[in-house]
């Protein structure tokens, strides 16, 4: 991955002009479905080493000589998965807003960039996590003893969609933090983000939606199919394997492309809101 630091336009004073959900989203759809020689360059090295992560992993735990247990399993594929998800979503931050090629052995390469990458995605789901608890928690103690059962059987009903909205609402918010470090910007990308975003969370609510829901529908049909060839969704049968594996690798690749997607939809609205120029080869010119 290219050590090139990139300028990073400043947050405007002033309020950014209005953002366009449709031809942003638009845009995000593009930067990926224009641009897929790069995507898989980018991504099918993560591929093979996830689907075989996860069948090597699940055939060691079924061998008793190996004595691999399933948490150990578990820990292994999650920390595999959040590597390999970091470093690609940095490499295509980078595609979309620069241009920046990468071959498939660069896109194995962990620096400070991912790093602080990372760190700041563990950071923006901390403060949203602890907004929405402290925000339940404050109102149970404030309702809670006011007014009995009632209103705590009414918050335990309402919980679940007004935790997922907040968590919507503060994640669109927080989002442009990423393109901002990958760009390598300011010391508090999260504070600049909230800046920026400021006036815009319905219209990015409403592209993270548009780009969320119809790749959420094709994984759900995935799940599906796995359940028509077996409703235990235990560890396949020897003879069903192979069928498994390319299922797990359909998800797998959903999964990049939706992760892509939403990548691309955040640099276009960072770009739209900061004047930074798009690659032209990531819209598929």
């Amino acid at each position: 991955m290219s050590g090139q630091r990139s300028r990073v336009p400043d947050v405007p004073r002033k309020r950014p002009a209005r953002l366009l959900v449709w031809e942003t989203v638009s845009a995000g759809y593009r930067s990926v479905f224009g641009d897929l020689g790069a995507f898989i360059t980018r991504a099918w090295l993560w591929w093979v080493i996830f689907v075989l992560a996860i069948y090597g992993l699940d055939l060691g735990r079924g061998m008793p000589s190996f004595g691999l247990n399933k948490t150990f399993c578990s820990i292994v594929i999650t920390l595999v998965w959040v590597i390999g998800s970091t470093i690609f979503l940095v490499s295509w931050n980078r595609r979309v807003l620069l241009g920046e090629p990468a071959t498939s052995l660069a896109s194995l390469r962990v620096g400070p960039r991912e790093e602080r990458y990372l760190g700041i995605g563990i950071l923006f789901i901390l403060v949203i996590y602890a907004s929405v608890f402290a925000a339940e928690e404050a109102l149970f103690w404030l309702y809670g003893p006011q007014f009995g059962p009632e209103f705590l059987w009414l918050l335990d009903r309402l919980a679940i969609p007004v935790i997922l909205l907040a968590i919507l609402a503060l994640g669109a918010r927080f989002s442009l933090a990423f393109p901002i470090v990958a760009l390598d910007g300011p010391r508090h990308p999260l504070v600049a983000a909230w800046r920026l975003s400021r006036g815009q969370t319905l219209r990015l609510m409403g592209g993270f939606l548009l780009t969320i829901i119809p790749l959420l529908v094709m994984t759900r049909v995935v799940r599906f199919i796995e359940y028509m060839i077996d409703p235990t969704m235990l560890v396949p049968t020897p003879e069903m394997i192979v069928p498994f594996m390319g299922l797990t690798f359909a998800r797998i690749v959903i999964y990049f492309v939706q992760m892509a997607v939403i990548v691309s939809f955040t640099c276009q609205a960072y770009a739209r809101l900061t004047g930074h120029s798009v690659s032209q080869q990531s819209v598929g010119s």
